[in-house]
């Protein structure tokens, strides 16, 4: 369930469990107890988030006779589930979307199976060899000169957090200087195989011999 505000984002288990990195704030700060999502009408909290168990919200759930479930929070194919939930439903009604939410809301209906470590098998995205053409372009990036970060993404196209934006001018600095650092070694070893060459090439003339002239031949 997801409301139209970052402070209504129903994400229990990394909401109110935990605290935004580099803030100490909640998460989403201002949100609602578990109690007062109860008063308004919530349906069910995620007790379960990939390999985190909350505890509390899943000891809140039973004694509110709300449904118990488990969220993945798969992003991609190479993300594993640790998680699967249980539903008993007559086998006409498998398939059928009404009757299954309708018995995942009746109390004790709902539970999950649970895999710390998660399954064996994963899913493996092959490599593109087409990749490597464009790989080094986005190396090519100067957002260590400075840090940027805006707290939790409240899924509504805006951030919970206040913008906090710094400019690491040492960085810059440092850039500068092994900039500089850089030509000047590339200057040195570059003057260095100049004069290599050119004292190879001399000492090459110096071995060869032209081939003789008629002078020198009659004299021989």
């Amino acid at each position: 369930m997801g409301l139209v505000s970052c402070h209504w984002f129903i994400f229990l288990l990394k909401s109110l469990t935990s605290s935004e990195g580099g803030y100490d704030q909640w998460r989403i700060p201002g949100h609602p107890t578990r109690e007062e999502l109860v008063e308004w009408g919530i349906d069910a909290f995620e007790s379960v988030n990939g390999a985190t168990i909350d505890l509390g919200t899943l000891y809140f759930s039973k004694e509110h006779n709300l449904p118990i479930y488990a969220g993945g929070d798969i992003h991609g194919p190479t993300h594993e589930p640790h998680a699967w939930n249980t539903l008993l439903l007559p086998e006409k009604d498998r398939f059928n979307q009404a009757a299954i939410l309708k018995r995942f809301k009746e109390p004790g209906a709902t539970s999950f199976l649970f895999n710390g470590e998660g399954p064996f098998e994963r899913s493996w995205v092959p490599r593109n060899p087409g990749w490597d053409k464009w790989a080094p372009l986005t190396s090519v990036d100067f957002g260590y000169l400075y840090d940027e970060s805006r707290g939790m993404y409240s899924f509504t196209g805006e951030f919970c957090h206040e913008r906090r934006f710094a400019i690491r001018w040492w960085r810059g600095i440092w850039f500068i200087i092994w900039v500089v650092l850089g030509f000047l070694i590339y200057e040195v070893a570059r003057a260095l195989i100049v004069w290599a060459w050119a004292w190879y090439a001399r000492k090459r003339e110096g071995r060869i011999r032209l081939p003789l002239n008629e002078d020198e031949v009659g004299l021989q």
